[in-house]
């Protein structure tokens, strides 16, 4: 009975050593891949420094796991044959990022989809896998801008607001994409932000030849536009074209009247002769001259012959005539091809008679002067006189405005001599007809009356008197500050303004009088009769 349990134990213990009770051993779970992005997606190979490479994100979770980056060519949308090797190595838990330059060791590489296949297996053998699908793309699409439908008249109530622009494109991929720009000419030439930029999001990707691009361009003001086109993909590839011009046309013909050149004129009127300019042509240019004398008219362009350089010149013989005083009215009538009007009215008048002499008033021009100045000189001036202008001895002066058949105007005298002058006046109108002088102004100029002595006064020295013209009688008389008269001295009727007085320093009763200071007064009278009177103190020293 011993012997039996013994065999049962030694049996159970060697089932239990083969392992025959144990539980199942487990497996090792796979590495985690997370991302496997490439960025950008499409990439051009080229050297131009832009999208050069793409870039490929992964990160790796778990324990350290053999992992390979492989690029594969494209089959069907799936990984086909293996193209190149980026990565073979042993990594660490963590976030890894792989640039492909697009480059191979093996091949050539060629445009095309490929495929970035990210394989993780750890120790275990467990292993995962990431692919992404690349897109090599060195072509630019092309792009030739064939045709502008001219003029771009959106503002005239028949017309599409809408511009069209034929294109012709290739290789227009799925990502690409096509933008028109507008830069008006005469602007300044600086980079590709002064384009008005367009872009085309109905254009469908599949589209290889030509289409027409219609666009609302009602933005742009009056003017020549330069169009480039510009078509590039998602690899950055890109290509430009320049088209015709477009010519936006949003205004009406622009005149300009050359004869007559002014509103009033002081001869007869016997052409009217002008331009009119559109970038469009004209299909229509009348004009019409009419007076109380008659009215001509000439229709320079027409419907059924219309004019199609861009300035258009006009001469319309007056066969009548207009002279003396007549108004004239010029009108202008003109529409461009697209159909913009122009209506403008010239009033002239033409005034051949000269208007009537104006009159200086007489108090406004003193008939004598001490200094080359004239303020305030007025007058009248009437038959339609615009201006008058001043003369002095029938020398031009200065020109003075008329408002309300007046004038009013200060002069200043340059230069003036000394001694009698005449001031004079003429209108002119406004058509330049000069009238006859006005009756004339006399005036004298004469230098202030006054009188000179020295400060300090000493034995014989000279009493001065300017009176400024012939004098009738002059006296001097010489007081102490306490108003004690002193000295007198007189002179009667001269030609002469100057008067002189050599004082001797003695009173009237011949006393030599003390040092100090004393007072001159000067009373004199004018031949003609103005009369005038002057102090001036002087100091005494022996």
């Amino acid at each position: 009975m011993r012997r039996r349990g013994r065999c049962r134990l030694t049996l159970l213990i060697a089932l239990l050593g083969l392992g025959l009770g144990s539980a199942p051993a487990a497996h090792a779970a796979p590495p985690v891949l997370d991302g496997g992005t490439p960025t950008p997606t499409y990439f051009s190979p080229d050297g131009d420094g832009k999208r050069d490479s793409t870039r490929y994100s992964f990160g790796l979770a778990g324990s350290r796991s053999w992992v390979t980056l492989t690029v594969w060519t494209d089959a069907g949308g799936q990984p086909g044959a293996l193209f190149r090797t980026l990565l073979a190595d042993s990594l660490p838990a963590g976030q890894y990022r792989f640039a492909w330059d697009g480059k191979s060791d093996a091949a050539t590489i060629v445009d095309g989809g490929y495929w970035l296949r990210c394989a993780a297996e750890n120790a275990d053998g467990a292993a995962s896998l990431a692919p992404a699908r690349v897109v090599v793309d060195r072509v630019a699409p092309a792009v030739a801008v064939l045709q502008v439908d001219n003029p771009y008249t959106p503002d005239l109530p028949t017309a599409d607001d809408s511009a069209t622009v034929r294109l012709r494109v290739g290789d227009l991929g799925e990502k690409d994409r096509l933008t028109l720009y507008f830069r008006k000419r005469g602007s300044p030439a600086v980079v590709d932000s002064s384009y008005r930029n367009v872009s085309l999001a109905t254009v469908p990707y599949d589209v290889a030849g030509e289409f027409d691009a219609r666009l609302d361009l009602t933005l742009l003001t009056d003017g020549l536009y330069e169009v480039r086109a510009k078509a590039f993909d998602e690899a950055e590839n890109a290509s430009f074209a320049d088209g015709p011009d477009l010519d936006v046309d949003v205004e009406a013909p622009e005149e300009d009247l050359t004869e007559p050149a002014a509103q009033y004129r002081a001869v007869a009127l016997t052409r009217v002769r002008g331009t009119v300019s559109d970038r469009s042509g004209l299909g229509l240019l009348v004009v019409r001259v009419s007076s109380p004398g008659g009215a001509v008219a000439d229709s320079v362009c027409r419907p059924a012959a219309p004019c199609l350089d861009d300035t258009v010149a006009y001469d319309v013989e007056v066969p009548y005539e207009i002279g003396r005083r007549d108004t004239v009215t010029i009108t202008v009538s003109a529409e461009d091809l697209p159909g913009h009007a122009l209506g403008t009215t010239h009033t002239v008048f033409v005034d051949s008679l000269p208007p009537p002499a104006p009159v200086i008033d007489p108090a406004s021009v003193p008939q004598r002067i001490g200094r080359p100045v004239l303020e305030d000189v007025s007058g009248t001036a009437t038959g339609g006189a615009a201006t008058v202008t001043l003369y002095l001895d029938g020398d031009s002066l200065a020109t003075a405005s008329v408002a309300g058949g007046r004038f009013t105007r200060d002069l200043d005298l340059v230069d003036l001599a000394l001694g009698p002058h005449a001031l004079t006046a003429r209108a002119v109108d406004r058509a330049g007809n000069v009238s006859g002088p006005s009756p004339p102004e006399s005036l004298l100029y004469a230098e202030n009356p006054g009188v000179d002595a020295p400060e300090r006064f000493t034995v014989n020295d000279l009493i001065q008197v300017n009176l400024g013209g012939p004098g009738q009688q002059v006296s001097v008389f010489v007081y102490t500050l306490h108003g004690k008269l002193v000295r007198t001295f007189a002179a009667g009727p001269s030609a002469s303004p100057y008067y002189e007085f050599r004082w001797d320093l003695l009173d009237e009763e011949g006393q030599t009088v003390g040092n100090g200071p004393y007072v001159l007064r000067v009373l004199a009278e004018l031949a003609d009769g103005t009369r005038f009177e002057e102090r001036a103190a002087v100091v005494v020293i022996k």
